[in-house]
């Protein structure tokens, strides 16, 4: 028997599935995808959870997949006139014992994958969809769309917002549309003109009903910048809608020009840019 399943291979799951690991606890993980790909864009790690990635032992991986950014930049998204700057970089290590680092997902995904594969061999199980899920006061059993049936002391459900483990445990009320979008760039320093390379801050741009936030990952070698806007016309299912820079540049229309002029790299050096229609759940 299993002692925990762990049901998703995301961040979430590969880190409980380390965590658990360091305390002694068998675990196996469970994804339903064939092979795990790069995915998403850009996240910021706070010092907080930098503390649990360096008690994991990846902390110095991620720190090296990642970006440390100098500071943080709050700004007017309509003047471009910087509100408030925040040391970052050497500061955050001082204060808080760990640093602020951005990075892209797929790359924290792949520290954490590394560490499983290193630390307990064969505990990832790809192309495993969950179907059902039974318990009782001794065990809990999975169900799998190939016909397998696995039994643990315990399941963890870390597979998204579509969690087939959560509709078996609680009442689910369908997801409701925020009225947020999201459009979001992933930019390579190499295709940046001259004198059009952002700062090593982490831009925030704050405007009337949304806002932008760029800053670097791949170690400094891409640029992440997402634009947020208050948009409730769409009803689509999707978290890769393609989207034109027209009609970004339409939705930020009257917010500072450097951000919306075609030398703005995020702007002029990708002819598209994929949007994400931000859920409550």
């Amino acid at each position: 028997m299993t002692e925990i399943a762990i049901i998703g291979a995301g961040i979430g799951g590969l880190t409980t599935a380390l965590a658990l690991h360091k305390h002694g606890i068998g675990v196996t993980v469970f994804e339903q995808a064939r092979q795990l790909e790069e995915a998403g864009a850009g996240i910021q790690l706070a010092c907080n959870p930098n503390h649990v990635l360096r008690e994991l032992d990846v902390l110095d991986a991620t720190a090296a997949a990642g970006f440390e950014p100098g500071s943080l930049d709050v700004v007017d998204g309509h003047s471009g006139r910087t509100l408030v700057s925040v040391g970052l970089n050497g500061w955050a290590r001082a204060r808080y014992g760990a640093p602020y680092l951005s990075i892209h997902r797929g790359d924290l995904q792949r520290v954490l994958l590394d560490a499983v594969h290193e630390r307990i061999p064969g505990a990832l199980q790809l192309n495993k969809r969950v179907v059902g899920l039974n318990q009782d006061e001794r065990s809990v059993s999975v169900a799998f769309a190939d016909g397998q049936q696995v039994s643990a002391d315990v399941v963890v459900g870390a597979d998204g917002v579509h969690s087939v483990l959560r509709e078996t445990v609680t009442s689910v009320e369908p997801a409701r549309f925020t009225g947020n979008v999201a459009y979001r760039m992933l930019v390579p320093r190499s295709v940046m003109p001259k004198g059009c390379v952002p700062s090593p801050a982490i831009a925030l741009r704050l405007g009337r009903h949304g806002h932008v936030v760029g800053y670097w990952v791949k170690g400094g070698d891409v640029y992440n910048m997402v634009a947020v806007k208050q948009d409730d016309r769409w009803r689509e299912e999707n978290w890769r809608t393609p989207a034109e820079l027209d009609e970004v540049r339409a939705a930020f229309r009257g917010w500072d020009g450097q951000l919306r002029t075609p030398t703005v790299p995020a702007i002029s050096t990708n002819g598209r840019c994929s949007t994400i229609r931000c859920r409550q759940t």
